[in-house]
């Protein structure tokens, strides 16, 4: 009896084990992380993912010719699965912090970030003129030094661009930062034009590019990508999906 019984353990193993080479569609799709927030990567009303980053991660995977499936969570848990192997692939901002966690596969995309108040604001011309001022910024966002820990100004954590802007509108802050795509997707759905708001300062211009994990299992297709991106530059593919029109009627410069 024992021996059937073996034997039967033994068939139904054989049976429900894959073949030699063959993996299953989990296995085989690549993890692409994305940052959970607007205009990046976003659930929209019908609960579908959307933004810039799952537009480009769709691109992307055409081009390589690959399955692939989006993680969307906050910006430090996008490089926290990088480091960990938990996603293969993300777009980051360029910096030491990116260079630690993960390989860069190559560019993406180039924004600029600036700080923007009410239209009856003060002008300024520096970094140091913000002193004393409760300035926003998207919770999770690194923008760099000088800005990251400037003493001179109070930095709040707000969980949306609109939602800083219209604190900026009410008065309940001083300004806001931002990079160029979010501000620009803000004031597009908030119908803002530029009677209401001014830019005051630009930080700098920022770059972003497509990291993969050192643990991914993709490490081998490294030259490949990177051409693959290369030719989405040449082709204007990167430039149609980052470089998005500002909001109708509006010129804050």
């Amino acid at each position: 009896m024992k021996k059937i019984s073996r034997f039967i353990y033994l068939l139904l193993f054989l049976v429900c084990m894959p073949a030699a080479g063959e993996s299953t569609a989990a296995d085989d799709t690549v993890r692409i992380g994305a940052s959970n927030m607007s205009p990046w990567g976003f659930l929209d009303k019908q609960n579908r993912e959307s933004g810039l980053l799952i537009d480009f991660a769709q691109k992307f995977s055409a081009e390589v010719h690959i399955d692939h499936k989006n993680y969307l969570q906050p910006y430090p848990r996008v490089m926290h699965s990088l480091a960990s192997g938990s996603v293969d692939l993300a777009v980051l901002f360029d910096g030491p912090h990116a260079d630690n966690v993960a390989i860069r596969v190559g560019d993406v995309l180039v924004t600029e970030v600036f700080v923007v108040a009410r239209a009856s604001a003060e002008p300024i011309s520096s970094f140091e003129q913000l002193a004393g001022m409760t300035v926003g910024y998207i919770r999770g966002s690194k923008y760099g030094e000088p800005f990251d820990s400037a003493p001179h100004f109070t930095r709040l954590p707000i969980n949306t661009m609109r939602q800083g802007l219209a604190m900026v509108l009410s008065g309940r802050i001083d300004a806001m930062t931002s990079s160029n795509q979010a501000f620009y997707q803000a004031t597009n759905a908030m119908q803002l034009n530029e009677t209401q708001l001014r830019r005051l300062l630009v930080l700098k211009g920022v770059t972003g590019g497509l990291y993969m994990s050192r643990h991914s299992k993709l490490m081998n297709q490294l030259p490949f990508y990177r051409d693959a991106l290369k030719k989405m530059d040449s082709q204007g593919t990167l430039k149609r999906i980052f470089s998005k029109p500002q909001a109708s009627g509006t010129n804050f410069q």
